[in-house]
């Protein structure tokens, strides 16, 4: 039994689901715990830990609403959770049973990942130690970089002292 609690930081709810996102300190660092719950009447669906390793804990991981339709074909899915964990972006989109992967977005190394204020629509932003940014968007069933903004090194303190980060 772990002896640590779960200090949830995050809810987002659908008309069928309550999502329950919260950090648990391990100690080295924090491990990421996802709890569902019904709408209906509070119960628990299921409550899973998430393998991490987030050094910061709150500044390291983003809960994504999902769009409102996904593209053509695709099912629907809940929101996605998104961490920089060595400097790889990992994701897990979730669903009300909390059965899936955790996916690592390959080949590109960011430091630092920052919700500007539209992770209600599923967005955020994504530095790169190369000094380039890009705007992720989670459009339902995964996570693609929608804009990428060259040589913003200088601007990314401009950026963290216009949102307060």
């Amino acid at each position: 039994m772990n002896s640590y609690p779960i200090v949830y930081t995050n809810i987002l709810a659908s008309p069928d689901v309550i999502y329950a996102v919260g950090l648990v300190k391990g100690s080295t660092a924090y491990t990421l715990h996802v709890t569902t719950l019904t709408t209906s009447n509070g119960s628990v669906m299921a409550s899973v830990s998430i393998p991490a390793n987030l050094a910061r804990g709150r500044g390291d991981f983003i809960l994504l609403a999902p769009p409102a339709t996904t593209p053509a074909g695709d099912a629907p899915q809940g929101p996605c959770l998104a961490w920089l964990e060595d400097s790889s972006l990992r994701v897990a989109v979730l669903n009300s049973a909390l059965k899936g992967q955790v996916h690592m977005i390959p080949g590109i190394n960011y430091t630092r990942i920052h919700d500007v204020g539209l992770a209600s629509v599923g967005q955020f932003v994504a530095f790169q130690e190369v000094g380039n940014a890009h705007v992720m968007r989670f459009n339902g069933v995964s996570l693609l970089a929608i804009w990428e903004f060259v040589g913003v090194v200088g601007i990314e303190f401009l950026f963290m002292r216009c949102f307060g980060v």
